[in-house]
C-alpha cells in the first residue's frame, strides 16, 4: 500500500514537471532574455564576469571596517548579480548591508519601495531574519541567494537557522558585524 502511494505522488511529481516544463518552453519563446537568467539560475551559475566587479584591495591600503567592506562589496555585487537580495534584523545603519539607491522590498503603499525591492528590512528578530533567507535560498535553489546581517553577538539568536542552512547546503550568506571592542572598525 505504502509504495503505491508513494509511487501515485512520484507519478503526480513527473506529470506537474512536464507541465512546468512546457510553459517554461512556451515563456522561452516569448521572454527568451528573462528565461536565459531562470535557466542560468536554476544551474546555480552566477552571471558571467561577474567577479570583474569585486573590487581589490592590497594589504598596503589604509584599514577599512569589514561591515564596510561588506557594504562596498554588495554595492558593486548589486549591479552584476541580479540574484542578490539582502537584509537586516533592524541593524541597516550599523552593520551597511544594504546598498546605496537600493528599493526595500515593501508594499507600495507603504512609500517605502515596492515589491521589485532587493532590500528586506526583517525586524529585531534575527532567527526570523535567518528562517526566511533559509526559506528564499530553499525556494527554487539559486533563483535568489541572500545575503542577511546583524551583529555576531546576535547570531546566537538564530542559531537554528544557522545551523539549518548548513546542514541544507543553502547559499545563504550571513555578515556578522562588530565582533570585538573595536565595535566593528
Amino acid at each position: 500500500e505504502t509504495k503505491k502511494i508513494y509511487g501515485d505522488i512520484a507519478a503526480r511529481g513527473a506529470e506537474a514537471e512536464k507541465k512546468w516544463q512546457a510553459t517554461f518552453d512556451e515563456y522561452k519563446g516569448k521572454y527568451a532574455d528573462e528565461a536565459a537568467d531562470i535557466s542560468r539560475r536554476l544551474e546555480g551559475k552566477l552571471p558571467d564576469g561577474w567577479e570583474k566587479a569585486l573590487p581589490e584591495f592590497k594589504p598596503s591600503d589604509d584599514a577599512v571596517a569589514s561591515r564596510k567592506l561588506s557594504e562596498v562589496l554588495l554595492a558593486k555585487l548589486s549591479t552584476v548579480v541580479p540574484e542578490l537580495v539582502s537584509g537586516s534584523a533592524d541593524l541597516t545603519p550599523s552593520n551597511l548591508t544594504r546598498w546605496k539607491n537600493a528599493v526595500d522590498f515593501q508594499p507600495k503603499e507603504n512609500g517605502l519601495g515596492d515589491y521589485s525591492g532587493r532590500y528586506i528590512r526583517y525586524g529585531v528578530r534575527e532567527h526570523g531574519m535567518g528562517a526566511i533567507a533559509n526559506g528564499i535560498a530553499a525556494y527554487g535553489p539559486n533563483l535568489m541567494i541572500p545575503a542577511i546581517g546583524t551583529f555576531l553577538n546576535f547570531v546566537s539568536y538564530a542559531a537554528g537557522a544557522v545551523r539549518l542552512a548548513a546542514l541544507s547546503h543553502l547559499r545563504v550568506i550571513w555578515v556578522a558585524t562588530h565582533d570585538s571592542i573595536g565595535l566593528g572598525e
